[in-house]
């Protein structure tokens, strides 16, 4: 799947400045992100865009992947959850909308539903 995306991005012309990483399972569940391989293909960077579509299983089985990846996140990161509209993925926004630093924003009504919000790093959401 990556190289599809990254094949699409350059038929497009928008490849420039935009590095798609994969964020395999780890070996210990199979419904979590290996954080260690994906900090490894980070190194110093950040991520900014983020797109959920897996991992496939049963109701909720993506609710750990936002809020495990939100530290290596920028400030401002936008998400999307594909498969939005279904009945896990709808009770997965609404953990994610108590999470002090994550924005629900809706749900884009295309295929089974897109998702989208924004990460905002706790010392950004603070007012003095």
């Amino acid at each position: 799947m990556r190289e599809k995306v990254e094949r699409r991005l350059a038929s497009l012309g928008l490849s420039k400045g935009v590095h798609v990483l994969h964020a395999p399972l780890s070996e210990a569940s199979r419904y979590r992100i290996d954080l260690d391989m994906l900090k490894r293909q980070l190194g110093e960077s950040t991520i900014d865009w983020i797109l959920i579509d897996g991992p496939a299983g049963p109701d909720g089985c993506r609710v750990s992947t936002l809020p495990d990846i939100m530290p290596l996140c920028a400030d401002g990161a936008r998400w999307f959850l594909d498969d939005a509209l279904r009945d896990g993925e709808i009770g997965i926004l609404r953990e994610w909308s108590r999470l002090r630093n994550v924005s629900v924003e809706g749900i884009y009504p295309v295929g089974k539903g897109l998702a989208t919000g924004t990460l905002r790093h706790a010392a950004a959401t603070r007012t003095i």
